[in-house]
């Protein structure tokens, strides 16, 4: 619920559908929020109406088409509200997906509007959609206002207006940098930053352990998240390692992601507090054994044979072409491609 305002941002500016999930945890038949205590006691009847009054709004003032849901779940108490099931709700956000091509983006980051408009353009999404049966996840670079605040509000939202040229002049002028550079450097650091800032063409990257990009798919080759991850850390991490295991990473020339400042959300400390983060830890490890010998079948309420992991975990024999996503504002002609 406390980051409902940022999906607003999102139908601001985004042409197209978007499936967003908002979670109401449940103590009795009331709900509880550590982040806004004044839900506390509210009814899943209240915010129900609210959302759907949030919806129609939304909906008639922006170009999006909002596929919105809520999903309550009732918690043991009211501190461990904070152990929120991340993976469980992008699961339920899959669920809602209608399209062929899915952007798997949190709602605190805000995709460049060239991307939305390209996207719109006669046979661009069509030949998006075909590159991606190649088996790639298309890259989107991710970063952030130096700024908190509604100082880094104001630089994020004239970056994905700006488009590529503006995270760039913001970049080098030391107002936009690489998502959590200074706190989780291999979280993002496989993306290649500097090379991104000339690229003209998109550029193939190796994975490596720990890399949690914002990514564009081909969505029957989305495997489902692993539900067992709750609270904070490893839950992105842990399906993007998944991922790796038969899809090649490519960064779009153009395209990004910003993210919009926020205070740390609750749901950190709690997970620290109550131990949940060394189980987290511990998890992951294990995910990772079963991973690196391909046993790995990710946990979750939507797993059954026809859909628990993603339809195919070997490489196609053919040679995959390097894709070509043209340029804000046109397509990418036959003899753009390589």
């Amino acid at each position: 619920m406390e980051r409902l305002d940022m999906l607003r941002a999102h139908c601001e500016m985004w042409t197209g559908p978007i499936a967003a999930v908002v979670y109401a945890p449940l103590l009795g038949s009331n709900l509880v929020s550590l982040d806004m205590p004044h839900l506390n006691g509210t009814t899943v009847a209240d915010q129900s109406a609210h959302l759907a009054a949030v919806h129609a709004e939304l909906e008639a003032a922006g170009p999006c088409r909002l596929d919105l849901d809520l999903t309550s779940e009732a918690v043991p108490s009211y501190w461990l509200s904070g152990h929120y099931p991340f993976n469980a709700l992008r699961n339920r956000a899959l669920l809602l997906v209608r399209t062929q091509v899915i952007l798997l983006l949190d709602v605190d980051f805000l995709p460049s509007a060239a991307l939305s408009r390209n996207l719109t353009q006669p046979g661009a999404y069509a030949a998006l959609a075909e590159q991606l049966e190649q088996r790639i996840a298309v890259v989107l670079p991710a970063f952030e206002p130096t700024e908190s605040g509604e100082a880094g509000t104001v630089v994020a939202r004239q970056a994905v207006s700006g488009g590529k040229q503006a995270v760039v002049q913001g970049y080098e002028a030391g107002m936009l940098k690489p998502f959590q550079v200074d706190r989780y450097p291999k979280g993002h650091s496989p993306t290649g930053y500097e090379r991104w800032v000339v690229a003209v063409k998109p550029y193939r990257i190796r994975y490596r352990e720990g890399y949690e990009p914002y990514l564009l798919l081909a969505r029957k080759y989305v495997p489902w998240y692993d539900e067992r991850f709750r609270g904070y850390g490893k839950d992105k991490i842990v399906q993007i390692s998944h991922l790796a295991t038969w899809i090649s990473f490519v960064v779009h020339p153009w395209a990004f992601v910003v993210h919009q400042p926020h205070g740390q959300s609750r749901a950190y400390k709690v997970t620290k507090k109550t131990g949940q983060w060394n189980e987290l830890f511990r998890l992951y490890a294990e995910v990772q054994g079963l991973v690196a010998k391909g046993e790995y079948t990710p946990v979750s309420a939507y797993s059954c044979a026809s859909s628990q992991r993603a339809p195919g975990l070997q490489a196609p024999q053919n040679r995959r072409k390097r894709p070509a996503f043209g340029r804000p504002g046109k397509l990418a002609s036959e003899h753009e491609r390589v």
